[in-house]
């Protein structure tokens, strides 16, 4: 191999590692903004007035939030497809209207 050939293969590998750096720098700073620890939940009611209104707290990230870090599994090549969720919840909950004594008391007589 001519020392030309060389020169030429570092150059094209130079610039593979350069890519490469570039690409995980945009990967780590995109994690780094997924991985954020949020506000803890204490610290967004403290000093709230008894009478305020509560804000329910999610413990599901949001969608959007969701689509971006499966967007980066992919882009990585750490997941080919991102399947959707096997369950789905269920919104529609009825419970079934029982007559006669409740059954937490039914429950609690028979343990008795």
């Amino acid at each position: 191999m001519t020392s030309q050939q060389l020169e030429e293969r570092s150059q094209r590998l130079e610039a593979r590692v350069a890519a490469l750096e570039t690409e995980l720098a945009q990967l780590k700073q995109v994690l780094s903004a997924l991985l954020q620890k949020p506000t803890p939940w204490w610290s967004a009611i403290a000093g709230s007035a008894e009478t305020d209104q509560a804000t329910p707290l999610s413990s599901q990230p949001s969608p959007l939030a969701q689509t971006t870090f499966h967007q980066t599994l992919q882009a990585s090549g750490l997941v080919k497809s991102v399947r959707p969720p096997a369950v789905t919840p269920q919104n529609n909950f009825q419970p079934i209207p029982v007559q006669g004594e409740a059954v937490s008391q039914t429950i609690l007589d028979e343990r008795r």
